[in-house]
């Protein structure tokens, strides 16, 4: 968890959010939890796991960076309905 932690903190460098939380989850469960900075440029308080955060355009840059790896590995096609491929289980969808 130590070299994730290091990893975070890289993407929160890079994201020049005020704040960043990160969840690792395994069967629905938290099993994980890492939060950077603070809940909004202008509020002091730290985040934690009861912070809400708006996840739009960073969720979509890291949405298309595993799609991006996966084509690269010829995996899946930039034309391949995520329906048919393993990344799919009955309750997880990408």
């Amino acid at each position: 968890m130590e070299m994730l932690h290091d990893l975070f903190q890289q993407l929160f460098d890079l994201s020049k959010s005020p704040g960043l939380s990160i969840g690792i989850l395994q069967q629905r469960n938290p099993i994980h939890t890492n939060h950077f900075g603070v809940r909004a440029v202008n509020k002091p308080e730290v985040t934690d796991d009861d912070t809400l955060c708006n996840l739009a355009s960073f969720t979509k840059l890291i949405a298309a960076s595993i799609v991006n790896s996966l084509v690269h590995d010829v995996l899946v096609g930039w034309d391949t309905p995520t329906l048919h491929t393993r990344m799919c289980t009955s309750s997880f969808y990408l």
